[in-house]
């Protein structure tokens, strides 16, 4: 299950570069490699704000906690 997709919605794009985009994922502050987003992300520039889908693995390794099933 370390690919299974985690959706977080309303994610703000702090700064992003050709590598990757610091964003702010509820009120944490985390990097992301370009590479990491999977499929159904629409966040990708400075100052958007939007979803950003990743595969479990990310989440853990970014220190993110998943959220919370609606």
């Amino acid at each position: 299950m370390p690919d299974t997709p985690i959706v977080f919605e309303d994610v703000e794009v702090l700064s992003a570069t050709d590598l990757t985009m610091r964003c702010r994922v509820g009120g944490i502050v985390v990097i992301i490699g370009r590479g990491q987003p999977l499929s159904g992300t629409t966040i990708r520039a400075a100052h958007d704000r939007g979803r950003l889908v990743l595969p479990r693995w990310a989440v853990h390794d970014l220190g993110l906690p998943e959220p919370a099933a609606d």
